[in-house]
Protein backbone atom coordinates (compact mmCIF):
# COMPACT_ATOMS: atom_id res chain seq x y z
CA UNK A 1 0.00 0.00 0.00
CA UNK A 2 1.58 3.75 -0.87
CA UNK A 3 2.36 5.69 1.72
CA UNK A 4 -0.22 8.43 1.19
CA UNK A 5 -2.59 6.04 1.72
CA UNK A 6 -1.22 4.97 4.86
CA UNK A 7 -1.41 8.36 6.04
CA UNK A 8 -5.15 9.19 4.57
CA UNK A 9 -6.05 5.69 6.33
CA UNK A 10 -4.45 6.87 9.92
CA UNK A 11 -6.07 9.77 9.83
CA UNK A 12 -9.46 8.41 8.85
CA UNK A 13 -9.08 5.96 11.75
CA UNK A 14 -8.21 9.00 14.30
CA UNK A 15 -11.54 10.64 13.18
CA UNK A 16 -13.16 8.07 13.38
CA UNK A 17 -12.37 7.11 16.73
CA UNK A 18 -12.77 10.74 17.72
CA UNK A 19 -16.24 10.64 16.39
CA UNK A 20 -17.49 7.42 18.41
CA UNK A 21 -15.73 9.44 21.60
CA UNK A 22 -17.92 12.21 20.69
CA UNK A 23 -21.35 9.81 20.66
CA UNK A 24 -20.15 8.15 23.95
CA UNK A 25 -19.48 11.55 25.45
CA UNK A 26 -23.43 12.65 24.39
CA UNK A 27 -24.90 9.64 25.42
CA UNK A 28 -23.89 9.72 28.36
CA UNK A 29 -24.58 13.40 28.86
CA UNK A 30 -27.77 12.94 27.69
CA UNK A 31 -28.71 10.48 30.64
CA UNK A 32 -27.80 13.91 32.78
CA UNK A 33 -29.94 15.59 31.06
CA UNK A 34 -32.40 13.62 31.89
CA UNK A 35 -32.05 13.39 34.77
CA UNK A 36 -32.38 17.44 35.22
CA UNK A 37 -35.09 17.49 32.88
CA UNK A 38 -37.38 15.17 35.89
CA UNK A 39 -38.56 17.22 38.70
CA UNK A 40 -38.98 13.86 40.59
CA UNK A 41 -34.66 13.27 40.42
CA UNK A 42 -33.24 13.89 43.56
CA UNK A 43 -29.58 15.01 43.61
CA UNK A 44 -27.86 13.71 46.54
CA UNK A 45 -24.54 15.55 45.75
CA UNK A 46 -24.51 18.82 43.33
CA UNK A 47 -20.95 19.15 43.19
CA UNK A 48 -20.40 15.68 43.03
CA UNK A 49 -22.94 16.31 39.45
CA UNK A 50 -21.06 19.22 38.51
CA UNK A 51 -17.69 18.05 38.13
CA UNK A 52 -18.94 14.98 36.18
CA UNK A 53 -20.24 17.06 33.49
CA UNK A 54 -17.43 18.97 33.99
CA UNK A 55 -14.89 16.40 32.84
CA UNK A 56 -17.67 15.27 30.19
CA UNK A 57 -17.16 18.83 28.66
CA UNK A 58 -13.52 18.53 28.64
CA UNK A 59 -13.75 15.05 27.12
CA UNK A 60 -15.71 16.52 24.07
CA UNK A 61 -13.29 19.50 23.45
CA UNK A 62 -10.42 17.05 23.15
CA UNK A 63 -12.58 14.35 21.41
CA UNK A 64 -13.68 17.26 18.88
CA UNK A 65 -9.93 18.81 18.71
CA UNK A 66 -8.57 15.58 17.40
CA UNK A 67 -11.33 14.88 15.01
CA UNK A 68 -10.52 18.57 13.47
CA UNK A 69 -6.64 17.69 13.27
CA UNK A 70 -7.48 14.45 11.75
CA UNK A 71 -9.74 16.33 9.39
CA UNK A 72 -7.47 18.83 9.12
CA UNK A 73 -4.70 15.97 8.37
CA UNK A 74 -7.00 14.04 5.37
CA UNK A 75 -7.81 17.97 3.70
CA UNK A 76 -3.96 18.61 3.51
CA UNK A 77 -3.16 15.51 1.66
CA UNK A 78 -6.31 15.29 -0.11
CA UNK A 79 -7.69 18.66 -1.03
CA UNK A 80 -11.34 19.39 -2.01
CA UNK A 81 -10.66 21.74 -4.52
Amino acid sequence: MPRLFRIFDRAADQAAEAEIDLLRIRTRASRYNAILGNPEARLDDHSEFNEELAELERYERRAFARRKRAFRAMLKRYPLG
